[in-house]
């Protein structure tokens, strides 16, 4: 019984570590996916840089319009 406890913690061990090396490699190929937290740091970066610029771009579409809006009250 203790022995197949322990095969399915190893087993679970090494799935983990498998992705993660996958992951790895495919964040060097340039392949990630981008919903999954990136492991290396340049990647993080990348990711936090594609926040902001999806932030600005909101906020630039917000005050287009709010611009559009006062040009029109002007009027």
């Amino acid at each position: 019984m203790i022995f197949a406890t322990t095969t399915l913690k190893n087993t679970a061990g090494e799935t983990s570590v498998k992705r993660w090396k996958e992951q790895y490699l495919a964040e060097k190929a340039g392949t990630a996916r981008p919903d999954k937290p990136a492991l290396t740091e340049e990647h993080r970066e990348i990711q936090q840089l594609k926040q902001r610029i999806k932030q600005l771009e909101t906020e630039r579409e917000i005050l287009k319009k709010a611009s559009a809006f006062f040009a029109k009250e002007m009027s």
